[in-house]
C-alpha cells in the first residue's frame, strides 16, 4: 500500500478582542502506513495574533487536548492528554495571488514528557484564476512513540487545486 488514510478535522474559533480568540477542535483520523486504527483528538485553548499586516499574519496557539488513539501494535484504545502547541506563519503577496502558509506544531504527552509530536505543515498556492488555485504541499511529520515497526518520521508531498466557490 503506497496510502491508506483518512482525516476529518473540524476548527471553530471566536473572536475575544483584536488578538485574541479562543479556538476548539475535533479531529478522526486513521493511517495505516503510520500504524494509526484510529485517532480521536478534541481540544480547546487560546490563539493569540502576534502580528498582522496586509501581507502577513503570526499566530501562537497553545490548546489542551485529549486523545483516543489505537495504533496498528495494540489491541487496545489508549487514552492522553497533550498539549497542542503551535507557531503559524502565512504571507501574501500585495495582489493576493500567492500564498505562503507554514505552520509547526508541538504536541507533549501532558504525563510523560519525553512522548511527542512534532509536526510542520508549509503551502505554497497561486492563483490561476478568481476561482481556482494550485496548491503545493509538503508535510513532515516526527513521532517520538511511534508503533512498532514504524518509522518516526514521515513526509507527504502533494499537488493540487483548490477551487473556491
Amino acid at each position: 500500500e503506497l496510502s491508506n488514510s483518512g482525516l476529518i478535522h473540524f476548527r471553530y474559533n471566536r473572536k475575544l478582542n483584536t488578538r485574541l480568540r479562543i479556538e476548539a477542535f475535533s479531529q478522526y483520523q486513521y493511517n495505516k502506513i503510520l500504524g494509526i486504527e484510529s485517532r480521536n483528538l478534541i481540544g480547546i485553548g487560546p490563539r493569540y495574533k502576534i502580528n498582522k499586516s496586509d501581507k502577513m499574519v503570526f499566530y501562537i496557539g497553545s490548546l489542551l487536548m485529549q486523545e483516543f488513539e489505537k495504533a496498528s501494535d495494540n489491541t487496545k484504545t489508549m487514552s492522553y492528554q497533550r498539549l497542542s502547541s503551535y507557531l503559524s506563519i502565512s504571507i501574501k503577496n500585495k495582489a493576493k495571488t500567492l500564498e505562503f502558509t507554514s505552520v509547526v506544531y508541538y504536541q507533549p504527552n501532558i504525563n510523560l514528557w519525553k512522548d511527542y509530536r512534532l509536526s510542520n505543515q508549509t503551502t505554497l498556492a497561486f492563483n490561476i484564476s478568481s476561482k481556482l488555485q494550485f496548491v503545493n504541499s509538503i508535510n513532515y511529520g516526527f513521532d517520538s512513540y511511534a508503533p512498532t515497526n514504524i518509522s518516526k518520521q514521515n513526509i507527504i508531498l502533494s499537488n493540487g487545486f483548490k477551487l473556491n466557490l
